[in-house]
């Protein structure tokens, strides 16, 4: 009996339909508490992701604070850099004037005390040699001297080194004064070939300034190119050392940075191979002016001796007119 009882228990409280409703509900209720926490992670995931994100946002927000102040300063220094720069460029030109004024004042104050001083024995960078030299004038083009053979007119590139420098002539000067004396004499001769070497003469001088202007132009470039590639190297390091350093920031702007410095190096080469390009086209340049100088004074030794052909024909001309006797043509 006492077995029989305790099956009969044992079958209520397993088959009893309220405590299977019972374990029923309990399952459910922690089915729907594992969704809930389900739910809470998630939605703690989301907000740390968030807390990051602004993280994030505040460190873009102080980088970009420090970047405008950056950039403030910057645009500061290079407007007071500007300024100096202007500054510095007046004075420079100024000083450039007052020299230039300087060294015109010592000309004409040199070339003036000169006139009557005996030079004895003159030798010129060609090797020719006069005797009892004495100046009689000098001026842009050169020194007048009376010697033993006579009168003579010496151009001052050919006047010894040490009488170029005591006298501080200046190729530009002497281009301009030629320019001018040429145009007056022109203006008193009558000829076709006079006239035709003259143009061929203004021709070669236009081209010699352009030349000029070309060479100086190549010869800054040259080492402008040249001073160039020390400060790409300079640049170029820093740049690498920066990129370093920036690889080892969470937010990092060393892609970027990386362009930029490729970009550098593309202009560190191209300023390299510049270098021999620059040299040539200055070589050539001078090469160039070498030639068209030597035209020019051939030119101008042909319009000298069109202008001795002409006064000797005027001479001439005026000596047959009042029946006297023609120079002889020297």
């Amino acid at each position: 009996m006492f077995i029989v009882a305790a099956f009969g228990t044992l079958y209520t409280l397993v088959f009893d339909p309220n405590n299977m409703e019972n374990h029923k509900k309990i399952e459910a209720v922690v089915r729907d508490l594992e969704l809930e926490l389900d739910g809470k992670k998630t939605q703690l995931e989301s907000y740390k992701k968030e807390v990051k994100l602004v993280a994030q946002r505040k460190d873009e927000e102080r980088q970009l604070s420090d970047l405008k102040i950056k950039v403030e300063a910057a645009a500061k220094r290079i407007e007071e850099a500007t300024a100096e720069q202007s500054a510095a460029q007046a004075a420079v030109e100024n000083a450039g004037k007052e020299w230039e004024d300087y060294k015109a004042e010592y000309r004409a104050s040199t070339w003036a005390k000169a006139k009557g001083r005996e030079l004895g024995t003159l030798k010129l960078a060609d090797g020719t040699t006069f005797e009892a030299a004495v100046i009689r004038k000098i001026d842009h083009a050169g020194m007048d001297i009376l010697c033993s053979s006579g009168p003579k007119n010496i151009k001052f590139e050919n006047l010894p080194a040490e009488l170029q420098d005591e006298f501080q002539f200046d190729l530009v000067k002497r281009d301009e004064f030629e320019d001018e004396r040429h145009k007056a004499e022109n203006m008193h001769i009558e000829s076709v070939e006079y006239a035709q070497t003259a143009e061929r003469c203004d021709a070669k001088i236009a081209s010699l300034k352009e030349w000029k202007g070309k060479k100086v132009a190549s010869e800054q470039a040259w080492k402008q190119a040249k001073d160039n590639v020390e400060r790409y190297k300079v640049a170029i390091a820093r740049k690498k050392a920066d990129i370093s350093a920036e690889k080892r920031k969470n937010l990092s702007k060393a892609p970027q940075m990386e362009i930029e410095l490729r970009q550098m190096q593309a202009k560190a080469e191209q300023n390299s191979r510049s270098i021999s390009d620059l040299d040539q086209a200055r070589r050539e340049a001078d090469t160039t002016i070498r030639t068209l100088q030597r035209e020019i004074d051939t030119l101008r030794d042909d319009l000298t001796r069109m202008q001795k052909e002409h006064a000797e024909k005027k001479a001439a001309e005026a000596a047959a007119a009042a029946g006297g006797t023609a120079p002889a043509a020297q």
